[in-house]
C-alpha cells in the first residue's frame, strides 16, 4: 500500500452518506479474511454468464481484455467486498476495476440489487473473467460482446462486468525510479457519481474548488503546508483551465484507474486529459523524490 502517494483534488469534501443497516455486513469483520471462519458451510454457486452488445458494447479487442484478465490473479484467500465510505472496513472497496495495459478493456466488480457486501477469492474473479472471454469474445471475425458474470461470492451478490474502455491517457517519461504502489489512492478516493461544478475559488456556482491534495482519503489544500517535507515518488495531479466544468468523482476515479494501470505500471509518468463536460481538466501522474510540478 503506498504511504505517501497524494491526489491533487479538490477543497471541498464531500459528504459520503452511510449505508442502510444489513445483516449482510456482519459477514464483514475489519480486514481479516474467513481464515478463522468455516468456509465449508457455504455453498458456492457457478457464475453465469450473459453477453450484451448493447449494455456491455460491442467490438471489444480480444488481446486487450486477455492482458486484463492476467492481472487478477487468482488468490485462494477469501476477503470482504462492499461499497467504499459507509463506515464499514472493507478489505476490497467497492468500485474495483482491472483494466488492460491499453486501456481498452476492463473487468469492474459490481453488487447489484441493493446487496452491501460479499466475501470472495480474486480466484473466483479470474474464473469469471476466463468465462467471459471464452463466452463473448469472438475468434471467428465476428464483433465481440462485453457481458457479466453473476453469482460471484460466498452470497452470489457480486458479479462482474467485462465492457470495452476509451480513455483519453498518454504515458510520457519513464521514473528515475521504481514508484510506489497507487492503491492507497484508488482504494480510498471518492467515487460518487453525481456530478459537481469543479473550478476555482470565488467563481460563482463552482462547489469544488481547484486545485486540492487529498491522501489517505483525505482532502487538504495544495500545496500543503508540509508540501517539501513529504517524501513521494508518485502522485496524481489534477489541474484545469479557467472555466469550471461539471464532473463525477467516478470519472476522476476511472482516469486514475487508467493513468495507473496504463503509465504507473510500466514505470512511466502519464497524463489523463479532456476530463469533465468542457474537456478542460486533466490528471497527472508524477514520478520523482521530490515534488515540484506545478498546477495551471
Amino acid at each position: 500500500m503506498l504511504q505517501s502517494s497524494h491526489l491533487l483534488l479538490t477543497s471541498t469534501l464531500l459528504s459520503v452518506s452511510a449505508a442502510r443497516p444489513s445483516a449482510e455486513v456482519e459477514l464483514v469483520t475489519n480486514k481479516t479474511s474467513l481464515a478463522a471462519a468455516d468456509a465449508s458451510n457455504f455453498t458456492l454457486n457457478a457464475s453465469r454468464v450473459v453477453c450484451n452488445a448493447a449494455i456491455y458494447r460491442h467490438d471489444l479487442r480480444g488481446e486487450s481484455c486477455l492482458d486484463a484478465l492476467a492481472g487478477i490473479g487468482d488468490d485462494q484467500q477469501y476477503v470482504s467486498f462492499g461499497p467504499r465510505h459507509t463506515g464499514h472496513d472493507f478489505y476490497i472497496p467497492l468500485p474495483y476495476r482491472w483494466i488492460s495495459s491499453d486501456g481498452l478493456c476492463v473487468f469492474d466488480i459490481f453488487i447489484p440489487n441493493n446487496h452491501v457486501a460479499d466475501w470472495a477469492r480474486m480466484n473466483d474473479f479470474n474464473e469469471a473473467a476466463a468465462h467471459l472471454t471464452d463466452e463473448c469474445l469472438s475468434e471467428g471475425g465476428e464483433p465481440s460482446e462485453g457481458g457479466i458474470a453473476t453469482g460471484i461470492g460466498l452470497h452470489s451478490h457480486l458479479s462482474l462486468i467485462m465492457t470495452s474502455y476509451k480513455p483519453t491517457v498518454r504515458c510520457s517519461n519513464p521514473v528515475a525510479h521504481e514508484p510506489r504502489d497507487c492503491d492507497e489512492i484508488l482504494l480510498t478516493m471518492l467515487t460518487s457519481r453525481g456530478t459537481q461544478t469543479f473550478g476555482p475559488a470565488g467563481v460563482p456556482g463552482v462547489q469544488v474548488h481547484l486545485p486540492f491534495e487529498m491522501a489517505n482519503g483525505t482532502l487538504s489544500p495544495y500545496p500543503s503546508p508540509n508540501y517539501e517535507a513529504v517524501p513521494l515518488s508518485t502522485f496524481v495531479a489534477l489541474s484545469f483551465t479557467r472555466a469550471p466544468a461539471l464532473a463525477s468523482w467516478y470519472q476522476i476515479w476511472e482516469e486514475v484507474v487508467a493513468v495507473e494501470g496504463m503509465c504507473a505500471d510500466e514505470d512511466r509518468e502519464g497524463m489523463a486529459y479532456s476530463i469533465g463536460s468542457r474537456r478542460n481538466m486533466f490528471l497527472e501522474l508524477k514520478g520523482g523524490s521530490t515534488r515540484n510540478t506545478a498546477v495551471s
